[in-house]
């Protein structure tokens, strides 16, 4: 195998990899907003419990 080769094959794989990150990136931002605003009313609702 040339070297010329394993870097186009290695070019191939970050190109597909940084394609695919958008797609994850919008779903980990929703995921984590949701997680956070579940976290923060329990929390309120622990916090009135105690009143």
């Amino acid at each position: 195998m040339r070297l010329n080769s394993f870097f186009e094959s290695l070019q191939d794989f970050f190109y597909a990899t940084f394609e695919f990150i958008p797609v994850v990136g919008t779903f980990a931002t929703y995921f984590f907003s949701f997680a956070l605003a579940g976290f923060f009313f329990y929390w309120l609702s622990v916090l009135a419990k105690q009143k």
